[in-house]
Protein backbone atom coordinates (compact mmCIF):
# COMPACT_ATOMS: atom_id res chain seq x y z
CA UNK A 1 0.00 0.00 0.00
CA UNK A 2 1.01 3.59 -0.60
CA UNK A 3 1.20 5.43 2.75
CA UNK A 4 -1.67 7.83 3.39
CA UNK A 5 0.38 11.04 3.35
CA UNK A 6 2.99 9.94 0.79
CA UNK A 7 2.21 12.82 -1.61
CA UNK A 8 1.46 15.45 1.03
CA UNK A 9 4.65 17.48 0.56
CA UNK A 10 4.16 17.64 -3.20
CA UNK A 11 0.78 19.34 -2.96
CA UNK A 12 0.86 23.01 -3.98
CA UNK A 13 0.58 25.63 -1.27
CA UNK A 14 -2.33 28.02 -1.24
CA UNK A 15 -0.95 31.40 -2.28
CA UNK A 16 -1.42 34.33 0.08
CA UNK A 17 -3.84 36.70 -1.68
CA UNK A 18 -2.86 40.32 -2.23
CA UNK A 19 -4.05 42.68 0.50
CA UNK A 20 -5.96 44.80 -2.01
CA UNK A 21 -7.82 41.71 -3.28
CA UNK A 22 -8.78 40.68 0.24
CA UNK A 23 -10.02 44.15 1.15
CA UNK A 24 -12.05 44.57 -2.03
CA UNK A 25 -13.63 41.12 -1.55
CA UNK A 26 -14.50 42.04 2.03
CA UNK A 27 -16.33 45.16 0.85
CA UNK A 28 -18.03 43.32 -2.01
CA UNK A 29 -19.38 40.55 0.19
CA UNK A 30 -20.34 42.91 3.03
CA UNK A 31 -22.41 45.18 0.80
CA UNK A 32 -25.61 43.10 0.60
CA UNK A 33 -25.47 42.38 4.33
CA UNK A 34 -25.21 45.90 5.74
CA UNK A 35 -26.95 49.24 5.35
CA UNK A 36 -25.49 52.02 3.19
CA UNK A 37 -24.25 53.83 6.30
CA UNK A 38 -22.59 50.68 7.63
CA UNK A 39 -21.00 50.03 4.25
CA UNK A 40 -19.61 53.56 4.21
CA UNK A 41 -18.11 52.93 7.65
CA UNK A 42 -16.65 49.64 6.37
CA UNK A 43 -15.09 51.42 3.37
CA UNK A 44 -13.55 54.00 5.68
CA UNK A 45 -12.24 51.24 7.97
CA UNK A 46 -10.78 49.34 5.03
CA UNK A 47 -9.12 52.51 3.75
CA UNK A 48 -7.63 53.23 7.17
CA UNK A 49 -6.47 49.62 7.54
CA UNK A 50 -4.89 49.63 4.06
CA UNK A 51 -2.97 52.79 4.91
CA UNK A 52 -1.87 51.80 8.41
CA UNK A 53 -1.33 48.31 9.82
CA UNK A 54 -2.56 46.37 6.76
CA UNK A 55 0.74 46.30 4.82
CA UNK A 56 2.73 45.32 7.92
CA UNK A 57 0.33 42.48 8.73
CA UNK A 58 0.39 41.36 5.08
CA UNK A 59 4.20 41.27 5.17
CA UNK A 60 4.06 39.23 8.37
CA UNK A 61 1.61 36.80 6.79
CA UNK A 62 3.82 36.42 3.69
CA UNK A 63 6.89 35.83 5.87
CA UNK A 64 5.04 33.25 7.93
CA UNK A 65 3.89 31.50 4.77
CA UNK A 66 7.48 31.31 3.48
CA UNK A 67 8.77 29.76 6.74
CA UNK A 68 6.53 26.72 6.58
CA UNK A 69 5.51 24.33 3.87
CA UNK A 70 1.86 24.10 4.80
CA UNK A 71 -0.78 26.59 3.68
CA UNK A 72 -0.93 29.96 5.42
CA UNK A 73 -4.52 29.26 6.42
CA UNK A 74 -3.89 25.91 8.17
CA UNK A 75 -2.84 27.14 11.62
CA UNK A 76 -5.68 29.66 12.08
CA UNK A 77 -8.15 27.11 10.74
CA UNK A 78 -6.96 24.48 13.22
CA UNK A 79 -7.10 27.02 16.05
CA UNK A 80 -10.60 28.18 15.21
CA UNK A 81 -12.26 24.89 14.31
CA UNK A 82 -10.42 22.12 16.08
CA UNK A 83 -9.19 23.58 19.38
CA UNK A 84 -12.50 25.06 20.45
CA UNK A 85 -13.94 22.86 23.20
CA UNK A 86 -17.44 24.37 23.12
CA UNK A 87 -20.11 21.65 23.17
CA UNK A 88 -21.60 22.67 19.83
CA UNK A 89 -19.90 24.96 17.36
CA UNK A 90 -23.00 26.49 15.80
CA UNK A 91 -21.33 29.70 14.71
CA UNK A 92 -18.83 28.02 12.38
CA UNK A 93 -19.73 24.36 12.14
CA UNK A 94 -19.38 22.89 8.64
CA UNK A 95 -22.64 21.51 7.34
CA UNK A 96 -23.21 17.87 6.58
CA UNK A 97 -26.44 16.92 4.87
CA UNK A 98 -27.61 13.32 4.93
CA UNK A 99 -30.33 11.79 2.81
CA UNK A 100 -33.30 10.24 4.57
CA UNK A 101 -33.02 6.50 5.10
CA UNK A 102 -36.30 4.65 4.81
CA UNK A 103 -34.77 1.31 5.83
CA UNK A 104 -33.33 2.57 9.17
CA UNK A 105 -35.55 5.34 10.57
CA UNK A 106 -34.08 5.28 14.11
CA UNK A 107 -32.03 8.37 14.94
CA UNK A 108 -30.04 6.49 17.57
CA UNK A 109 -29.16 3.76 15.06
CA UNK A 110 -28.02 6.33 12.52
CA UNK A 111 -25.97 8.24 15.08
CA UNK A 112 -24.31 5.02 16.24
CA UNK A 113 -23.42 4.04 12.67
CA UNK A 114 -22.03 7.54 11.99
CA UNK A 115 -19.86 7.41 15.14
CA UNK A 116 -18.69 3.91 14.25
CA UNK A 117 -17.78 4.97 10.70
CA UNK A 118 -15.92 8.06 11.98
CA UNK A 119 -13.97 5.88 14.44
CA UNK A 120 -13.07 3.37 11.73
CA UNK A 121 -11.91 6.20 9.46
CA UNK A 122 -9.74 7.69 12.22
CA UNK A 123 -8.12 4.32 13.00
CA UNK A 124 -7.48 3.72 9.29
CA UNK A 125 -5.95 7.19 8.92
CA UNK A 126 -3.76 6.82 12.02
CA UNK A 127 -2.55 3.40 10.87
CA UNK A 128 -1.44 4.96 7.58
CA UNK A 129 -3.33 2.44 5.48
CA UNK A 130 -5.82 4.87 3.96
CA UNK A 131 -4.70 5.12 0.35
CA UNK A 132 -4.22 8.66 -0.94
CA UNK A 133 -6.46 10.00 -3.68
CA UNK A 134 -4.46 10.09 -6.91
CA UNK A 135 -5.59 11.55 -10.21
CA UNK A 136 -4.49 9.00 -12.80
CA UNK A 137 -3.79 10.51 -16.23
CA UNK A 138 -2.83 7.08 -17.60
CA UNK A 139 -4.79 4.53 -15.54
CA UNK A 140 -3.57 1.60 -17.61
CA UNK A 141 -0.06 2.33 -16.36
CA UNK A 142 -0.64 3.82 -12.93
CA UNK A 143 -3.39 1.62 -11.55
CA UNK A 144 -1.28 -1.50 -11.47
CA UNK A 145 0.39 -3.41 -8.63
CA UNK A 146 3.85 -2.57 -10.08
CA UNK A 147 3.12 1.18 -10.04
CA UNK A 148 1.78 1.05 -6.47
CA UNK A 149 4.83 -0.86 -5.26
CA UNK A 150 7.22 1.51 -7.04
CA UNK A 151 5.54 4.59 -5.54
CA UNK A 152 5.41 3.02 -2.08
CA UNK A 153 9.18 2.46 -2.18
CA UNK A 154 9.99 5.98 -3.37
CA UNK A 155 10.94 8.57 -0.78
CA UNK A 156 8.24 11.10 0.03
CA UNK A 157 8.16 13.98 -2.42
Amino acid sequence: RIPTDHFQDSLPKMPVPALSDTLSKFLYFAEPLVSDDEHLLARRGVSAFAGAEGPALQAELLASSERQYTSYISAPWFDMYLRDRAPLLLNYNPQLTFEDEAARPSQANRAARLCHAAGRFLLTLEAGVLEPDVFHTKPTVSQTPLWREAVRLMPRS
